[in-house]
């Protein structure tokens, strides 16, 4: 009927719901994931380059270039472990919801 829900209609729209955020998910953790391997690889560039640096520019000048090296790395680390950590509690806040509607016997496509 019409402007009538029933479970059917429920089931159907938490399945397109979960694709689409699934889909976005999953996207957006592969692109982090390219950003995490490029910023590593930054890293052992620099580690590499290190040496000549301060050969060429002396400690000084060197240490100027490392210092701010080093805290734009201290702002990345703590911006990818506030977001590894968001991830494993969304995971967990998921997995208890559906493990709620598992116990009630509901069945709306999770």
């Amino acid at each position: 009927m019409f402007g009538k829900l029933n479970s059917n209609m429920i089931r159907q729209g938490f399945k397109q719901g979960k694709a689409f955020l699934g889909n976005a998910y999953h996207k957006t953790k592969s692109f982090l994931g390219d950003v995490d391997s490029g910023v590593r690889l930054a890293k052992d560039i620099f580690s590499i380059l290190q040496p000549a640096a301060k050969s060429l520019l002396g400690n000084t000048n060197a240490g100027h270039v490392n210092k701010h090296v080093v805290k734009a790395l201290s702002g990345y680390e703590n911006v990818r472990s506030k977001v590894m950590e968001t991830d494993e509690n969304v995971n967990h806040h998921v997995s208890n919801i559906i493990g709620d509607l598992k116990k009630k016997n509901i069945n709306i496509g999770l």
